[in-house]
């Protein structure tokens, strides 16, 4: 691998944590023969497409009630056919805000609830403003179980007619009121493996909180806001069972004390509610008392940083929390109305040559060829996040040498190649990729050739 000297400690940047995309297959050649002839496969004016949000499109400021038609509804995805949500739109009952008021309903072991939601494959981040109260807008839940929030799920291939128990997969956090008393606002956890749900519930300060769940390989990571506070880690979990694509999406549910009277076929097959055919309970008063509302959902590509790979996300010691902040919470919310644009072309080869645009100086090298170790020097005329880069001739990250806060000036930045090491760097052409990030988004890029020689 690659080891880089630092003389102090690197610390987070505000802002988001840019994805770094997979290189796609067609640029290999291109890249490759840049390698040998030393040509740039952009100019160096052109800006690194391979650190855009590809998630970008899917995340929804609800400002715009015709947006209702890009999210998904279970019950109809998997034809139930039977709604669970008395009122669901967006910038319709309250401005600018997407609306959850739900029958009585419930999310537990083989009980499944109403989900709005959109598909997701990889590493993903999905960050909301969440306000969850009874029905008159402001009061405490008065049912027991009635929260709203933010759930992962792995996608059943069912039907009514093919459902069978044991099969619900999934995490979520969300904000409402459980069970405690005297009633007050609390967060509930859930993860539920073959329907075999754990859950969780801890004190809120308020009916209003940014929530944040996030899938990082086989780890589900659920983080808090409670403003004026800053973003803390809530709770951790490890799913290797899910899949590489997930349903990711908004819930809300209430009235556990009906639900529970129902057997969970009939439960989801049916809206619950007075006057209905067939209720277990005629004696059971129906006490619906949850109305979501959701400001905002945003999606963010991450990356789990170099050196966690093959950690246990789920231990504190090994990874605490300040590791996990330093790529999550404000790091990987992205701005409101994100410009997708540059998401739109991840098609374009990355620059291959020396060069730079922005805020970089163009980078260089104090020794080059490199035998053990060389210093990048580097001009930065903003303040941001620089990452900093080893690339093969396909593309391919091969390490990542630095990732830290900058102010303006110059840099030196020690760079040690371990030969032997996992990455085992033989002799030839190589590439040192410096980005900056600002508030706004990529900043600055600059790249040079590194050419070890053993």
């Amino acid at each position: 691998m690659l080891h880089t000297c630092l003389s102090d400690t690197p610390t987070p940047v505000p802002g988001r944590l840019l994805s770094r995309m997979t290189s796609r297959a067609g640029r290999f050649a291109l890249l490759a023969v840049a390698a040998a002839t030393g040509a740039s496969v952009l100019p160096s004016t052109a800006p690194d497409t391979a650190f855009a949000n590809d998630l970008c499109p899917l995340s929804d400021e609800f400002d715009d009630s015709s947006t209702l038609s890009n999210w998904t509804r279970i019950h109809e995805h998997e034809e139930w056919f039977a709604d669970q949500l008395e009122v669901f739109d967006i910038d319709g009952t309250f401005p600018g805000q997407m609306t959850l008021m739900p029958h009585t309903v419930v999310w537990y072991q083989d009980y499944r609830g109403p989900l709005v939601f959109k598909e997701v494959t990889g590493d993903v981040a999905v960050t909301g403003l969440v306000t969850v109260t009874g029905r008159d807008g402001v009061s405490v839940p008065s049912s027991l179980y009635s929260l709203g929030g933010i759930l992962l799920r792995e996608p059943r291939d069912v039907t009514p007619g093919t459902w069978a128990p044991g099969g619900e997969n999934y995490v979520f956090l969300s904000i409402g009121y459980g069970q405690v008393s005297p009633r007050a606002f609390q967060f509930e956890v859930k993860t539920t493996i073959n329907s075999v749900s754990n859950l969780e519930l801890s004190p809120a300060a308020s009916a209003t909180a940014q929530i944040q769940t996030v899938r990082v390989g086989e780890y589900v990571i659920a983080l808090i806001r409670e403003a004026p506070g800053d973003w803390r880690v809530h709770r951790r979990y490890h799913r290797p069972d899910f899949g590489p694509t997930l349903q990711i999406g908004a819930v809300s549910y209430t009235d556990w004390t009906k639900c529970a009277t129902f057997e969970p076929f009939h439960h989801n097959s049916v809206t619950i509610e007075p006057g209905m055919e067939g209720d277990p309970s005629p004696g059971t008063p129906f006490e619906p008392d949850a109305l979501a509302r959701f400001d905002y959902l945003r999606f963010q590509r991450i990356e789990l940083p170099a050196h966690l790979e093959g950690l246990d996300l789920t231990d504190p010691v090994t990874v605490p929390d300040a590791e996990l902040l330093a790529f999550l919470g404000e790091n990987a919310l992205p701005p409101e109305h994100e410009d997708c644009d540059v998401a739109a072309v991840p098609e374009s080869p990355v620059p291959t040559g020396p060069g730079s645009y922005g805020a970089l100086g163009e980078m260089t090298l104090a020794q080059n060829p490199v035998v053990h170790s060389t210093e990048a020097i580097l001009t930065s005329r903003a303040a941001g996040r620089v990452d900093v880069e080893l690339i093969d001739p396909a593309g391919r990250r091969v390490a990542r040498v630095l990732s830290r806060y900058v102010e303006p000036g110059e840099h030196r930045i020690p760079v040690t190649v371990d030969h032997g090491s996992g990455a085992d760097l033989g002799s030839g052409v190589y590439f040192l990729r410096a980005t900056l990030t600002g508030p706004h988004g990529v900043a600055g890029s600059s790249q040079t050739r590194i050419v070890v020689a053993r």
